[in-house]
């Protein structure tokens, strides 16, 4: 069985593989690390966490922090690739949330606490 390439096929095939390129560009737009992204209960009330972020196509970013029940709170203003460190104020349930030159939210990570070891 051979398949005959007509125009609105290979139009189709084109448009199929430009959407799949759009969404894989698209998932490696933003990269967003916080370390830990974990902290030990029995570690201080409050722990320094480091940020990392790219987000491509993008001038500057603003990273906000927050936490449970609480309004964003701006925390700084960055270029669009940079990283920072926290003062020792990150909690349980704190909420490191970022944000694009357009002010639409590209990414967020909030930190949790385990159990300490016996």
């Amino acid at each position: 069985m051979r398949i005959e390439w007509t125009a609105r096929r290979k139009l189709t095939v084109v448009l199929l593989l430009l959407v799949a390129l759009a969404v894989a560009v698209d998932h490696f737009r933003v990269r967003f690390r916080v370390n830990p992204a974990r902290i030990e209960t029995c570690e201080h009330v409050g722990v320094e966490v480091d940020v990392a972020w790219m987000v491509i196509g993008t001038r500057s970013v603003k990273l906000f922090v927050y936490g449970v029940g609480e309004k964003p709170k701006l925390w700084l203003v960055g270029g669009w690739r940079g990283k920072a460190r926290t003062g020792a104020w990150v909690s349980d349930g704190m909420t490191v949330m970022l944000t694009d030159s357009a002010g639409r939210t590209v990414a967020k990570k909030t930190i949790e606490a385990v159990a300490c070891p016996p």
